[in-house]
């Protein structure tokens, strides 16, 4: 059987024969127009009588019996496509499920252990998986196999949410089941800590982006497994199938959103692992604690799963590019099997809807949307915030909300909806660190494969620029002076300094200064990158003249003093005046400033309008009044 180890694709979600793709109905799409053939696979055959005995079965179900020649079968020919044939009678006819063969994980995928094992081809098998659709009307489709077992979601516009799994049973060993979700969703339960900030969209963050690079670049997910799921599993090579069966249907709800996702590492947890509270909020910490602010897990989202504590937590709203990684991590309590039931649905609710928050996403029942800062649905019962209470979606609600608790339920097949999957979108869109999805190249703005730098050195690209080669290279300002690895480039002219105490939110704040001819010729900003509270000092070196300095805040808050007490300070280097400073202001400030190498500020004859004139040299409090 062919292995990660020896993948096919080059990319994430491709098909065999070159088209890439994204959206599940899009993958089918694509493979038919070129000219895959989606041959019937009958795995499962009904098994007549079997019911469950267990008063908590779901009301909807049947029991399946699955033929292992079958499935022995499929894992040795991996088809590129088929049509596989799922019987359920809780549904009008035998459903067809028509899926595309792909590559959920990174080039550099790897399954490492807490005892010091690096786990190889010989070692594991990570099962063939496969996206599409059901037949037939809106829906999305998610199916892996192993050599023992098969891990499956469904979901339609109509008929939402059916898992397909694996009883644990014990009258009914081999055995699988295939059940509507939404009483057993609600039986369970889910509660989420992730704390509310209370800070609402823009009608930019809201809106749909024309040409967003979410089609092509990949956010690495990094899944850590707790030492009470590999022993469940019977050790790290079952919790690792068990771990890509549920991220290849989380992958599948965010590629339904034209989401790339690639799995870059599964740590499985074979020893004792530090992880033991009994809350939600507890297991985050001692997984931020583990790593530290650094984070050297490989991926740009990582999550704990674990059966410890219950519901989830991430850390925030802001794990994309994050430079304190802790802000990248998230919490997921899951459940296996809720009595003898699978409940692959409610893990995969679970991972996604906290993926969901570090990637920038809010509760859907939080007074941020809209544009006006009320809430899209009210399926909590209560709002976060003070705006007024909404009522239930009929369509079912979504992977953000907390439908599950109301007879509406979740419906995978709505995804994210609108407003949460354009914030998401644009923030992937907006992001500086994520990698094309497709093996290293010198030109996908990271460092990897045998770099030596940032698309540069090794065998395969330029050499990377020094600040002793001799030319202006890399973000050099200068010649061999400037950007962010030479000095500072000596200024001839004016230099001035810009210091700026960021607030709670830097990731609002930016500043740019234009000269008279409203040309920017110094910028900077935003600084999301940079922790809450932080100094930042910029340098400009200005000609003669007059400019514009301009700060913005994009939520239009300014940086003082709601939300931490910022401030900023534009000092002229030659004599340490201060040319503009402030703090409180709402969406911008400007402040008008000369600067001259001779001393000299503006005159009465210079020829433009600059100090305090009234008109161009008349007017103000020292020259000639304007001509009426």
């Amino acid at each position: 059987m062919k292995t990660l180890f020896t993948t096919l694709f080059a990319f994430v979600v491709v098909l065999a024969f070159g088209q890439i793709s994204v959206r599940p109905m899009d993958l089918v799409q694509s493979a038919r127009e070129q000219g895959a053939v989606f041959s019937p696979v009958q795995l499962f055959q009904a098994a007549p009588g079997a019911v469950l005995s267990d008063e908590k079965a779901p009301k909807e179900y049947d029991i399946l019996d699955i033929s292992q020649y079958e499935l022995e079968q499929l894992l040795q020919d991996e088809p590129e496509a088929m049509t596989l044939m799922l019987p359920a009678s809780f549904q009008p006819g035998p459903m067809e499920v028509l899926l595309v063969k792909v590559n959920p994980f990174a080039e550099d995928f790897s399954v490492r252990t807490s005892d010091g094992r690096t786990l190889t081809d010989a070692d594991i098998e990570l099962g063939v998986h496969y996206r599409g659709i059901l037949k037939g009307g809106s829906s999305i489709a998610a199916f892996s196999f192993f050599p023992h077992d098969v891990m499956g979601m469904l979901s339609t516009k109509e008929n939402g949410n059916l898992v397909v799994g694996q009883l644990k049973e014990p009258r009914q060993q081999g055995r699988y089941i295939i059940y509507q979700d939404s009483d057993v969703l609600q039986d369970i339960g889910f509660s989420c800590e992730t704390m509310d900030d209370g800070i609402g969209y823009t009608r930019e963050e809201l809106a749909p982006q024309p040409g967003a690079r979410a089609l092509s670049d990949c956010v690495g997910l990094y899944f850590e497994v707790d030492d009470d799921i590999v022993t469940d599993k019977g050790g790290a090579v079952g919790a690792t199938n068990y771990v890509t069966g549920v991220y290849n249907q989380v992958a599948t709800l965010y590629a339904n959103e034209s989401i790339n996702t690639v799995l870059t590492q599964v740590f499985a947890w074979t020893t004792n692992s530090p992880y033991s509270s009994t809350s939600s909020s507890g297991m985050l910490s001692q997984f931020q604690g583990y790593w530290g602010s650094s984070g050297s897990w490989p991926g740009a989202l990582g999550q704990l799963v674990s059966y410890q504590a219950s519901g989830g937590i991430a850390a925030g709203f802001s794990g994309i590019c994050a430079s304190d990684r802790r802000n990248s991590q998230s919490f997921s309590s899951i459940n296996s099997t809720y009595s003898t039931v699978p409940t692959y649905s409610w893990t995969v609710m679970v991972v996604t809807h906290e993926f969901g928050h570090t990637f920038g996403s809010r509760h859907t029942h939080a007074c941020v949307w809209n544009g006006n800062n009320t809430a899209i649905d009210g399926c909590s019962g209560s709002t976060e915030g003070s705006c007024s209470l909404p009522g239930y979606p009929s369509q079912g609600g979504t992977l953000m909300s907390y439908c599950h608790l109301q007879s509406v339920g979740i419906n995978f097949n709505e995804g994210f909806g609108p407003q949460p999957g354009n914030v998401i979108r644009n923030v992937i869109t907006n992001a500086g660190c994520l990698p094309s999805c497709g093996p290293p190249s010198c030109t996908d703005g990271i460092q990897n494969g045998n770099e030596t730098g940032v698309d540069c050195g090794g065998p395969d690209c330029p050499a990377c620029p020094t600040c002793s080669d001799g030319v202006q290279n890399g973000d050099e300002t200068g010649v061999d002076c400037g950007g962010s690895s030479c000095p500072v480039c000596p200024c001839y002219d004016n230099p001035v300094t810009l210091t700026i105490v960021l607030d709670n939110y830097p990731e609002e704040t930016s500043w740019e200064i234009r000269n008279a001819g409203n040309s920017v010729v110094a910028s900077g900003g935003t600084y999301g990158s940079n922790p809450d509270g932080s100094t930042v000092v910029e340098n400009a070196c200005l000609p003669d003249g007059c400019y514009d300095f301009i700060i913005y805040d994009a939520y239009g808050d300014g940086i003082c003093c709601a939300y931490g007490s910022g401030s900023y300070t534009l000092t002229d280097d030659s004599d340490g005046s201060t040319l503009a400073s402030g703090g409180a202001f709402t969406s911008s400030q400007t402040t008008n400033f000369c600067v001259s190498t001779g001393g000299g500020g503006p005159t009465c004859t210079d020829g433009i309008q600059n100090g305090d004139e009234t008109g161009v040299d008349c007017g103000g409090s020292s020259c000639p009044a304007c001509p009426t």
